[in-house]
């Protein structure tokens, strides 16, 4: 039972280690593609008639990055436990 308790904590915080060293990338990745992304809707919908533009999908898209980022910051919480 110990070995089983031992191995699990450490691929658990192999898993953890690998998880915080990439957080700044994905944190940089998925924030500014969000903004990018809010920002080039409205101004399209600023440009262009919103009926020829797909603005609450493009909110959508924004709105699934910045839960696929509070998803990243749970996993972690979770896991440094």
């Amino acid at each position: 039972m110990g070995v089983l308790r031992a191995a699990g904590t450490t691929l658990r915080l192999a898993i953890l280690a690998v998880l915080v060293v990439l957080e700044p990338v994905v944190r940089v990745v998925l924030a500014g593609s969000a903004l990018l992304v809010a920002l080039t809707a409205l101004f399209f919908a600023l440009v262009r008639p919103l009926s020829a533009f797909p603005l609450w999908r493009m909110l959508a898209v924004t709105a699934a990055l910045v839960m696929l980022l509070a998803l990243y910051y749970a996993i972690l919480r979770v896991i440094s436990r």
